[in-house]
């Protein structure tokens, strides 16, 4: 069998959202690189409910509940207490109520190749046209405005608002910054 391609990170606690995490797998054994052994690493509180199939090697994580935002606040500690099972060229971080619909597979690769971190623009706040961007980076938007916050962000360091919920990068590269 070939190397592990790409390895998906799931946080799924809870029965609301490791059933959307059930649904994300079978998404993923259709759509997601078809071609390439890709392996799954799900976060969860839940007993062993989700399978993989030749393709798509599941591994289970135990992963006490958190109460939010504690999973989305927590994400990087939680993959970096895991990275030593890591084995894909690149790593792919999916909230568990995403979904994948459609192929994904060469583009993809040939994408995550030129690029060593990605993220998705959120899609609140792209496509809205210079003045609403503008408006939102100067004035409001999603960032922290409090500036004794440590999740402050200076307005001329606030350029595009990215999508939490799913972001990529190569192994080294994603790991590094998850640390």
């Amino acid at each position: 069998m070939k190397p592990v391609t790409a390895t998906v990170c799931i946080i799924a606690t809870g029965d609301q959202y490791a059933a959307m995490a059930a649904t994300l797998v079978e998404d993923l054994k259709q759509f997601f690189l078809t071609e390439d052994p890709v392996q799954v690493l799900l976060f969860t509180d839940r007993e062993r409910s989700i399978e993989g199939n030749h393709r798509v090697r599941l591994e289970q994580i135990d992963q006490a509940a958190l109460p939010w935002p504690g999973p989305t606040l927590q994400r990087y500690a939680i993959m970096n207490r895991a990275a030593r099972l890591i084995s894909g060229e690149w790593v792919l971080y999916l909230d568990a109520d995403m979904r994948v619909v459609a192929p994904l597979g060469a583009d993809l690769k040939a994408s995550l190749a030129s690029r060593s971190l990605w993220a998705v623009a959120h899609p609140g706040y792209w496509g809205r046209g210079l003045a609403r961007s503008t408006w939102n980076r100067l004035n409001g938007g999603p960032w922290e405005s409090r500036r004794d916050s440590e999740a402050y962000i200076t307005r001329r360091m606030r350029g595009q608002y990215v999508c939490g919920g799913t972001q990529s990068g190569l192994r080294e590269n994603y790991m590094s910054a998850c640390r």
